[in-house]
């Protein structure tokens, strides 16, 4: 298995950290602050740092190291692999970076990226579509590598994603099924942009020579960009995108189509199934809720009902209980009678 790749010494746009005055700050060798801090506890994992140790180490000011170690440290959006052992002690948290890749790479929500299909021509050659294609010079010989877009294509859709289909001279024909920069494609929605192009006469005997698909966290963070050959043809990257942490496999191998389309279901099964499980979770949070407030509900009335000058037989007018009376009293009382 190869070694991973160097961390790319050029960070990211977004992923420049700032000072007060709002200004980008880096730490050593070009790298962002965040990923300097990172890489030098990294080196020293049983080590406890304060954070005097990693401003000299990292060269970036007091307040910028404390603010990121704080958020490194934190278990929620923006965390990564440090630990707080104590208030002002630090260390590097091996366990909590592999807990949340894995958590990531296990939550199913995969996307696909892009897909590249081949059908040989009848010469059975096969273009190199790494390489750029320079325009034919006037006068030479038809070249097999030259390509044209098929009828219909390229197929530009609402949603910005983008089908190409090109026929070379030699009889291959390639279809290429990107994102093109929108959000991936659900397992769901590439299956039926499968579909559809096969209506227009891709069949069974076309081959799948490139799968790329990612999966994206905003909850977590990558400081850095990793690579790593799985096995021959199988790439793993792993890097920040914008605001979100993504893993991304790239499969070069070559794949037959009834291979790919049940790859697609299990994963589109994989997504549903997991929908469907949390809906069901939902739905018990909610009737807890419901029951909770019912119950307090219940309470309430009941205290309204039993509480001080509220029950209602208490309002009812007591009979007057027959008291003393004079002799006076009494004489008065038979004169009205008669």
């Amino acid at each position: 298995m190869a070694e991973p790749l160097p961390i790319l010494s050029t960070p990211s746009k977004g992923d420049t950290e700032r000072d007060t005055k709002e200004t980008p700050e880096k730490g050593k060798r070009g790298l962002s602050l965040s990923q300097c801090i990172v890489r030098e506890m990294q080196s020293e994992p049983d080590r406890s740092f304060v954070v005097r140790d990693i401003v000299e180490m990292t060269g970036g000011s007091y307040h910028s190291v404390k603010r990121i170690l704080a958020r490194l440290s934190s278990t929620g959006k923006g965390a990564g692999p440090v630990r707080r052992n104590k208030p002002g002690l630090y260390q590097f948290a091996l366990e909590k970076e592999r807990d949340s890749l894995q958590a990531l790479a296990r939550s199913g929500n995969w996307k696909v990226e892009n897909l590249t299909f081949v059908s040989l021509g009848a010469q059975g050659g096969v273009v190199s579509l790494s390489e750029t294609v320079p325009e034919q010079a006037k006068g030479t010989p038809t070249d097999s590598s030259q390509s044209a877009p098929h009828t219909g294509y390229p197929w530009n859709l609402e949603t910005g994603h983008k089908i190409t289909w090109e026929d070379y001279q030699n009889g291959t024909q390639v279809i290429h099924i990107s994102a093109n920069g929108s959000p991936p494609l659900s397992p769901d929605h590439a299956l039926t942009l499968i579909g559809s192009v096969k209506n227009w006469g891709m069949d069974e005997s076309w081959k799948c020579n490139s799968l790329e698909i990612n999966i994206d966290s905003r909850a977590h963070r990558i400081d850095g960009s990793y690579s790593l050959q799985l096995i021959e043809g199988v790439l793993l990257k792993a890097y920040q995108h914008g605001y979100v942490s993504r893993i991304e496999i790239a499969d070069r191998q070559t794949h037959s189509m009834r291979e790919i389309t049940d790859f697609l279901h299990s994963m589109a099964n994989t997504f549903d199934g997991q929908g469907i499980i949390r809906q069901v979770k939902g739905m018990g949070e909610r009737l807890t809720r419901v029951e909770k407030k019912a119950s307090h509900a219940l309470d309430e009335a009941v205290k309204v009902r039993d509480g001080p000058g509220r029950n209602p037989t208490s309002s009812r007018k007591k009979a007057k209980e027959p008291g003393f009376s004079t002799a006076a009293n009494l004489r008065k009382q038979e004169v009205k009678q008669d």
